[in-house]
């Protein structure tokens, strides 16, 4: 598996771009073209926000981003690791946990020493991987987790 910059795989922008509507598009009413933008913004290296797509024999499989804000109710927290993602058949296998480390270690090379993320279904993922749960909040009807990794 790699994990590379989205910018360094252009191809597989619109597969992302699928992935993540499919995933959370319908949950707050965004449409195709609020990802596509989104996707479009995160195309840098090195800063907040970019994006992140693992490859397996060439073929994107998974996703991650780290981006300024992830819940506009917390906007005092920031960076955020947002929008993991991995295809179906590739789920169970470490990719996501591989794409959270790499999202951690871009945050720490930028010079961040905390990244914040919620999460609607995967809290037991991040407690294994040392996040910290630092509160639960109603967000847009359903109550989750907040939570913080301590990079330093």
């Amino acid at each position: 598996m790699k994990i590379k910059y989205l910018t360094d795989s252009k191809k597989d922008i619109p597969k992302v771009i699928d992935w993540l509507y499919e995933q959370w598009g319908g949950n707050y009413e965004y449409g195709r073209n609020v990802w596509k933008k989104r996707i479009n913004n995160r195309l840098e290296k090195k800063t907040v926000p970019t994006t992140f797509v693992a490859l397996i024999d060439g073929e994107a499989v998974a996703t991650a981003s780290l981006i300024k804000h992830d819940m506009d109710t917390r906007k005092d927290l920031t960076p955020w690791l947002a929008d993991v993602f991995v295809k179906k058949d590739y789920r169970k296998r470490g990719i996501a946990s591989s794409l959270v480390k790499r999202v951690i270690t871009e945050a720490e090379e930028i010079g961040f020493s905390k990244i914040y993320l919620y999460s609607r279904e995967a809290e037991g993922l991040y407690k294994k991987l040392g996040w910290k749960l630092i509160e639960r909040t109603n967000y847009y009807g359903d109550e989750v987790p907040i939570m913080v990794y301590k990079i330093n």
